[in-house]
């Protein structure tokens, strides 16, 4: 087949993404856990392949995921570490759940009807749902303020079939020259955890 003009590729070398991956190692050291984030086709690279190449390092702790279809296409090529889906968003297919809680999969969780949901999926699926709270610290997008948080961890403690792994935030501004939003953002992060 020709190839015209309006066609464009990217060659993604698997040796110059394991590089990159235990730069990041490096980086962060090997008491801190280390997540791959492959959303969105693992940013159009190919979310199986990239998932398999991060698993394979054995330097990668976690996968990250916009959506549960993303998180099946990674467990249908057979990567088994852990997954954290960052966007938890409705309608809510039951089944889905079931079968994303039954393979390890983590929900980032900031709504109330999230906890129903998984709660009621996590006994059907007769395992405890994996949830990562998502703290709001500043950047006025999807989360729980402090003071709100507090009520919502309360549940999740209490709940037999809710399994808290982590507590998140949206630090947008981490590599920009000011810092000043950031510092605010890990204080009121830090004050919270």
């Amino acid at each position: 087949m020709k190839l015209g003009p309006a066609y464009s590729w990217v060659e993604i070398s698997r040796r110059a993404l394991i590089a990159n991956i235990r730069v990041h190692r490096r980086m962060v050291g090997k008491k801190v856990k280390l997540m791959a984030v492959v959303k969105s086709n693992a940013y159009g690279h190919g979310i199986e392949l990239v998932s398999q190449v991060a698993a394979s390092t054995r330097q990668v702790d976690w996968l990250g995921v916009a959506s549960l279809e993303e998180a099946k296409l990674i467990r249908q090529a057979k990567v088994k570490l852990p997954i954290l889906v960052l966007s938890f968003f409705r309608p809510f297919v039951m089944a889905d759940l079931i079968w994303a809680i039954k393979h390890s999969i983590a929900f980032m969780v900031y709504e109330t009807e999230q906890l129903k949901i998984l709660s009621l999926a996590a006994q059907k699926a007769k395992k405890p749902a994996k949830i990562h709270l998502k703290l709001e610290t500043g950047m006025a997008r999807l989360g729980l303020f402090p003071k709100e948080a507090r009520i919502f961890l309360e549940k999740i403690l209490k709940s037999p079939r809710l399994q808290l792994e982590g507590i998140a935030s949206h630090f947008a501004t981490a590599e920009s020259r000011d810092q000043k939003f950031l510092k605010k953002q890990l204080s009121a992060y830090r004050r919270f955890t």
